[in-house]
């Protein structure tokens, strides 16, 4: 059976271009584990067995570089350490997680959690989490979040953060993830990068999914594109609808789009973003935060061109290889029954937070303040008299209590940022440094996006009055947002698309403008 299971890793490294010393690695974890035995929920691709041979760092507390212990010792002697992968990226165990004073020691501000469905977020009032809810298998998609994670680092080290990684062990979720951080800022190829942290935390050892995905994105992005790439925007997962993913496809062509659902198609000299007539409001703006991803991390073209379905330029048809009827893909049934919860819009008054599914315009008075709540996008619409009498006291009450935009970003977080105008061809630059907002028209983007009124922070007065409903409500919010302001007079064109679905509360999808 070992010789049939090492042909079939042949094979892969041959498609992949897997290095060998990766290959003899994989041979030897495949020649070792013990037979009819199940693999640990964190021991990675390494099976359950005891005899498994892990690396040891050479200072691993005087136990001995080249001392061969049983992986059930290794993983206990490890369990405790907070392995030190740069000046600021650690990686563990979930027992280190939730060791607030080891944390401390190592100056931690934020956490990597890639376990979120079995480990849970244990200081989220001091640190800044990023969770992800994977499991430790070799079918689980771990490549549609690879820029999401890579954000979090981004976004931590810019504000001069020190990240800890974990999972269960810090064997296999949490190491591929710290694997592609170098591989991404380092440049590496993987064998480098996963040597790299093996001899920081010996008991490193991705699952062999994990890691021939990792091996496959290094290909993707040091290579031209020669083919039409096509992706889709859903939910990474049932556990966290919340997060948002791009998921490469195989269906390239007009029977792999949805109209449920927004695609971007990369070519050599263009990206395209095409909505379907019923995507959601949130897909559509995860999508050109994506396009922005993809321009930040794989040098991808600055071009990009905005298709509407029924509406395709010939170009598009000609990137996916033809033009043809577009309809409901049974597979992604799964992924789009993912966004039914909760429907939507909602209206929230300030300060009693009344629901209210029926209503109209004559409600936005000057004096008063809303949260308008659709899918898992809010927006605090303002009304200019209200932020002339009561901006002032919230703010000042609030501060003195506590910081309400230390909410940690998430995919969303980036998604209501770059809520516009919907235009019909948009050409961008290239994404700066943490910058989803480049793919945002200028113009639209400043009138979306008012920040300052008589000297009041109005971003600020948005996400405290978000946070006053938050924490007032035992409803589970429909995401961690840092909700855009609305100022009166000066509504975007996808506020009114949301404002304006109540007609029907129970109708999820956002029509085609």
């Amino acid at each position: 059976m070992c010789v049939r299971v090492f042909a079939f890793a042949l094979d892969v490294s041959r498609s992949l271009s897997m290095p060998i010393g990766v290959l003899h690695n994989l041979r030897m974890n495949i020649i070792s584990l013990p037979v009819g035995r199940g693999g640990g929920g964190g021991g990675g691709g390494g099976g359950g067995g005891n005899n498994l041979e892990f690396d040891e760092p050479s200072d691993a507390a005087g136990m001995g570089a080249n001392k061969v212990m049983s992986s059930r010792t290794k993983l206990a002697f490890f369990d405790s350490q907070c392995s030190k992968i740069l000046d600021n990226l650690y990686l563990g165990s979930n027992t280190v997680a939730a060791n607030r004073e080891l944390l401390r020691q190592h100056q931690v501000s934020h956490v990597l959690n890639c376990a979120g469905v079995i480990c849970p977020e244990h200081f989220p009032h001091e640190l800044q989490y990023k969770t992800l809810h994977l499991t430790d298998g070799k079918s689980e998609d771990i490549s549609c979040i690879y820029y999401e994670v890579l954000d979090f680092f981004e976004q931590s080290y810019r504000s001069n953060g020190t990240v800890f990684v974990h999972c269960q062990q810090g064997v296999s979720r949490s190491s591929s993830m710290v694997i592609l951080y170098l591989m991404y800022r380092e440049n590496l190829d993987y064998e480098t990068a996963f040597q790299r942290v093996r001899a920081a935390r010996g008991v490193t050892k991705p699952n062999t999914g994990f890691m021939c995905q990792l091996m496959e994105w290094r290909k993707r992005v040091t290579m031209p594109v020669t083919k039409t790439r096509l992706y889709r925007i859903c939910p990474y997962a049932k556990p966290d609808p919340r997060t948002i993913a791009m998921k490469i496809t195989s269906n390239v062509g007009a029977h792999g789009l949805d109209p449920r659902g927004c695609f971007v198609a990369q070519t050599a000299d263009k990206l395209f973003l095409w909505r379907g007539a019923r995507a959601a409001l949130l897909l559509y703006q995860m999508a050109k935060v994506y396009i922005a991803r993809l321009q930040k991390y794989e040098s991808a073209s600055s071009v990009v061109v905005e298709e509407e379905q029924g509406s395709e330029s010939a170009a598009f048809w000609q990137a996916i290889g033809g033009e043809g009827p577009v309809s409901e893909v049974p597979a992604y049934n799964r992924d789009f029954d993912l966004l039914q919860v909760p429907n939507g819009p909602f209206l929230r008054s300030y300060p009693d937070w009344t629901c209210v599914t029926d209503f109209d315009r004559s409600m936005l008075q000057t004096d008063r303040a809303f949260i308008l709540q659709d899918h898992m996008i809010l927006f605090v619409w303002l009304g200019r008299q209200f932020v002339a009498d009561h901006a002032t006291s919230i703010l000042a009450s609030t501060n003195t209590n506590s910081n309400p935009t230390a909410t940690p970003a998430t995919s969303t977080d980036v998604a209501t940022a770059a809520t516009t105008t919907t235009t019909t061809t948009t050409t961008t630059t290239p994404a700066e440094e943490g910058g989803a907002l480049s793919t945002v028209p200028a113009t639209a983007a400043a009138a979306a996006t008012r920040l300052l009124l008589d000297g009041i922070d109005l971003a600020t007065l948005a996400n405290t009055i978000k946070k006053m409903w938050m924490d007032s409500t035992t409803e589970a919010p429909p995401a961690e947002t840092n909700a855009p302001p609305i100022l009166e007079g000066e509504e975007s064109a996808e506020f009114w698309r949301s404002f304006e679905r109540r007609e029907d509360p129970s109708l999820l999808m956002v029509p085609s403008a």
